[in-house]
């Protein structure tokens, strides 16, 4: 009788080919050749000491752990070339959802099924970490009730005090931001206030500011650094930003 019941069968051959999916991408991230999206799926067996430098480390860890655990997966359902380092592990994860024999069978042999599931399942975690990373925060705005910092989704309409967990539509917040950006006395380099900027939401790169320097139309003082109310106020009228 099987140990894992259907749902959880289904559960561990999503999540394997899941992260079979993604093998390409997070490959292409271990070794710095794109950026976190996911890629079309190819026949692909790099071994540590193939690796390129520099690499990105947690990728390339993750990656190597995943061919060991599809290794060990493949070898306990029988797929004997699972041993080979010449076969892949996208042909090693074709032939598991064959015969996936770790989800129905519990011996010394074949392992614990909810073992493997749970580890498959931390596995995928891994790799969407990586492949698919979360959008950071940006700060919308005040908070009209409590005063505290409404952080959101850079393109939501809707964000979060920190505070008191009021959910706060943005475009409420909005204006209360840039009003104290401009009014606050906050001064910086040009890659620092555009960091700045971004994190609240607004967008004005850092080149862009120093086109803007090179033109005389902002000054920077005696240590170089610019003013934030400038920059804001500059952007309003060239740029629309809010």
């Amino acid at each position: 009788m099987p140990k894992l019941n259907a749902d959880d069968i289904q559960l561990l051959r999503a999540a394997i080919a899941d992260i079979t999916r993604n093998v390409p991408a997070l490959l292409a991230i271990a070794c710095k050749q794109a950026r976190p999206d996911a890629g079309n799926e190819v026949h692909v067996h790099v071994t540590p000491t193939t690796a390129p430098t520099p690499i990105r480390f947690d990728a390339w860890q993750t990656y190597i752990d995943i061919e060991k655990l599809i290794r060990r997966a493949g070898y306990a359902c029988g797929y004997t070339p699972a041993t080979d380092p010449n076969t892949t592990v996208t042909r090693i994860a074709k032939a598991i959802l064959k015969c996936p024999l770790i989800a129905v069978q519990c011996d010394e042999y074949h392992g614990d099924p909810d073992t493997w599931l749970a580890d498959f399942l931390d596995m995928r975690r891994r790799v969407d970490a990586i492949v698919n990373p979360p959008k950071p925060s940006v700060l919308h705005g005040v908070c009209p009730a409590c005063g505290g910092e409404v952080w959101g989704d850079p393109d939501g309409d809707i964000g979060v005090c920190r505070e008191c967990s009021a959910r706060v539509p943005r475009s409420i917040v909005g204006n209360q931001l840039t009003g104290l950006l401009e009014t606050s006395d906050v001064r910086g380099t040009a890659k620092s206030l555009s960091a700045t900027l971004a994190t609240a939401g607004i967008r004005i790169p850092a080149s862009t500011i120093r086109s803007w320097a090179h033109r005389g139309v902002i000054k920077a003082d005696e240590d170089g650094n610019y003013s934030l109310q400038d920059i804001l106020n500059i952007g309003r009228r060239n740029h629309g930003v809010d």
